[in-house]
């Protein structure tokens, strides 16, 4: 298992997101996890266990959703 921090920091525009999607795909880009919740806070912890998918690499990113304004934060996991 592997685990995660995330720090949401809204920047000028104050706009809180409406939701956190922690995605998980493959090399071929086909998504292998995704969680979502609307429950969330400034600092956060995600865990994803590792032992639910085949030996290899992945791309692991967050996405953050506003109300009318999406944005992406894709920290790479080598």
């Amino acid at each position: 298992r592997i685990e995660l921090s995330l720090i949401i920091n809204t920047g000028s525009t104050g706009i809180p997101p409406k939701s956190i999607n922690f995605v998980v795909s493959n090399l071929n880009g086909e998504v292998v996890y995704r969680s979502n919740t609307q429950n969330w806070n400034e600092k956060m912890r995600q865990g994803f266990r590792t032992g639910n998918v085949k030996n290899g690499k992945y791309q692991i990113y967050f996405a953050a959703v506003s109300a009318s304004i999406p944005s992406f934060a894709q920290p790479r996991i080598p």
